[in-house]
């Protein structure tokens, strides 16, 4: 799908170099060159996204100010009267880019690309910025799509950490198969929201890919977000935490076989990787300045006493609970930085995966209830499926 983008940039060759690859990419560029200008297009134009010199001029014929770019940003964040596109992403040649503009890529846009004139890898970068850019935006047919899927392992205590979030939540009376789902809606800084939410009928992989499969079919989501519980490999993570999969593994894929007399599991594990746009956003969103110390705080009864905090990493998915630690210590033979093992992300995963054009993003964020060795227990569910939530929620806000 086409969409439109805003480019704020004053220096001719590096605006022809960025129109050249926006333009390879079918879609439309409109150029402001200052500041001024670019406000006066976003007050009577609506764009998708908007690509931003950080040193950019006030007015045109002056000379650029360090801190312009950073000034448009809160402009657009705070004037009413500005359309403030979808997408927001500095793009420059320098690395303290953010620290220029006063942290203004960090607190309110996507992020930075940086440019170099000697160099194709920003060229890449912002390909795969507007591919992601397409995904997410809504057809003006198809205005009855969902904005976010939430699935569940389980509806207590995963589902229920979900409909306790502030989304006006009611369930669906109407539906041709066994599956219960909520409906919601969000208010983000881009407007409402609409969302769903439904829990498997059963805990697995298989249940997670059907469900999943049925509920992208019945809503057409921009995206889909897994929340809920895993366990956490001890030297990784603290009680809490919240694990964000940069890819979802199967290892209990391979073959069972016989070496020296002896039966033997060969693994040959299957993984799908995350796209790494939502990676960026949570990793920015969590380190925000009290953000998870918040979240715990929120939530009133007993916890953990350190405060959670998000891990990235491969998340490896199976069909029964680990709760050996030499199992445990089998699966960091497989991949020595696994961070979380659970039973669904890989089913959720790879339902989006086989999907045609307009596939939604998918996305898995779960919270450490415990640790996958003989020490296993129930305590920290509820806190684990509320820290994800949370997360989930927070994201929300900010980019949905």
């Amino acid at each position: 799908m086409k969409i439109k983008v805003l480019l704020v940039e004053d220096d001719d060759k590096k605006a022809r170099e960025i129109e050249d690859v926006v333009a390879g990419q079918g879609h439309s560029l409109e150029r402001a060159s200052d500041l001024v200008e670019a406000k006066r297009l976003l007050t009577r134009e609506s764009y998708d996204a908007a690509l931003l010199d950080i040193q950019i001029p006030i007015r045109t014929g002056e000379t650029p100010d360090v801190g312009g770019g950073g000034r448009l940003i809160r402009e657009i964040e705070n004037n009413s009267t500005l359309r403030r596109p979808k997408y927001l992403v500095g793009i420059s040649q320098y690395d303290d880019a953010d620290e220029r503009c006063g942290k203004a890529l960090s607190e309110s846009a996507f992020g930075f690309i940086h440019y170099d004139h000697s160099s194709s890898v920003w060229k890449e970068t912002l390909e795969k910025f507007l591919q992601h850019v397409e995904k997410g935006v809504v057809p003006q047919d198809a205005e009855s799509r969902t904005d976010l899927v939430i699935i569940c392992a389980l509806y207590e205590p995963e589902l229920k950490a979900i409909l306790e979030l502030p989304c006006s939540w009611h369930e669906l009376e109407e539906s041709n198969d066994s599956i219960v789902y909520f409906e919601g809606v969000l208010k983000s800084k881009s407007g409402e929201r609409h969302v769903v939410a439904a829990a498997c009928m059963e805990p697995g992989m298989s249940a997670a890919a059907a469900l999943t499969a049925t509920t992208i079919a019945r809503f057409r989501p921009r995206y889909v977000a897994m929340t809920g519980i895993t366990g956490g490999m001890r030297d990784s993570c603290n009680l809490g935490d919240v694990v964000m999969a940069e890819a979802v593994w199967d290892y209990t894929n391979g073959k069972h076989a016989v070496l020296d007399g002896k039966p033997a599991f060969r693994p040959a594990p299957r993984v799908i990787d995350i796209d790494p746009v939502v990676i960026s956003q949570i990793q920015r969103l969590c380190r925000g300045e009290g953000v998870m110390k918040s979240i715990a705080d929120s939530f009133r009864p007993k916890r953990p006493e350190q405060v959670p905090a998000l891990r990235v990493g491969p998340m490896f998915t199976g069909t029964a609970v680990v709760a050996d630690s030499d199992v445990a210590q089998g699966l960091e033979a497989i991949h020595r930085k696994v961070i979380g093992v659970e039973m669904e992300g890989y089913g959720v995963a790879c339902a989006v995966k086989y999907l045609g054009h307009g596939r939604p993003e998918v996305f898995i964020l779960k919270g450490v209830s415990d640790f996958a060795d003989e020490r296993k227990d129930d305590d920290w569910h509820d806190y684990a499926s509320f820290t994800s939530a949370q997360v989930l929620y927070q994201w929300a806000l900010r980019f949905l």
